[in-house]
């Protein structure tokens, strides 16, 4: 998997995730003991541009998230792996549309962890054209 510009990067350093931004200074972090989901989404697009994330999710609509691009990821997701005891990482590496994935809890794992929905247009014209090519 090639490091994308700019990805930052990302370790469990004891139990907590912290990401860091490519200059080092840290962009978030959150103990695990906070965690209620983890999961990785996809979307479309890559293949120029971040196209997969790791995704922490604490509440129904709350969640953080970093690129799987990020320096350290192998590291994080076999540490991360040992912590939880997980069977592995059903991740999404070839999905090149809308996707997601819950990795954990494993009474949960291989489920969506997100539902992508499209916008519909408000107008009259606007629907008229997202049935057409929506």
């Amino acid at each position: 998997m090639g490091k994308k510009k700019d990805s930052g990067s990302v370790v469990l350093d004891g139990e907590v995730v912290r990401y860091l931004a490519p200059d080092g200074s840290e962009v978030w972090n959150i103990p695990l003991s906070r965690v209620k989901v983890i999961g990785d989404m996809t979307n479309d697009h890559g293949p120029f541009a971040e196209d997969w994330f790791m995704c922490f999710s604490t509440g129904n609509t709350a969640w953080l998230e970093f690129p799987v691009y990020a320096e350290g990821f192998q590291k994080f997701a076999e540490d991360l792996t040992a912590y939880l005891g997980a069977n592995g990482w059903p991740l999404l590496a070839g999905s090149t549309d809308y996707a997601s994935n819950v990795i954990w809890p494993s009474e949960l794992a291989g489920k969506p962890m997100f539902k992508f929905v499209d916008d519909v247009p408000e107008s009259w014209f606007g629907k008229v054209l997202f049935k057409l090519f929506g």
